[in-house]
């Protein structure tokens, strides 16, 4: 899909991904979907929400969304985003054993 947004809209490579990314995510999240196509969303509001909207609690993420700015939500997926990796590396280390010299 990414590679057909390219050729038919001139997209970057790595927007037309990002559309794609949130298009998948928004199937999930119905209520982010919503106030998105009922224009209480932005384009970027909606796109760092679908980062860290979790499916049981996004009702009221998308409510408290609207009410944000861009640059707030986009804040918060950073943050999420670091505690990911950080989970991940974490359990990387639990999985692999010590290397000894």
């Amino acid at each position: 899909m990414a590679g057909w947004l390219c050729a038919r809209l001139g997209l970057r490579s790595g927007n037309a991904a990002e559309w794609v990314r949130v298009a998948h995510a928004l199937e999930s999240l119905p209520e982010c979907g919503r106030a998105y196509a009922g224009g209480r969303l932005a384009w970027d509001q909606v796109r760092p929400l679908t980062e860290f909207a979790a499916p049981e609690r996004e009702a009221e993420q998308a409510a408290d969304a609207v009410g944000c700015s861009a640059a707030f939500l986009e804040a918060v997926a950073r943050r999420v985003r670091r505690v990911s990796r950080a989970e991940a590396e974490r359990q990387e280390r639990q999985r692999s054993p010590p290397t000894g010299r």
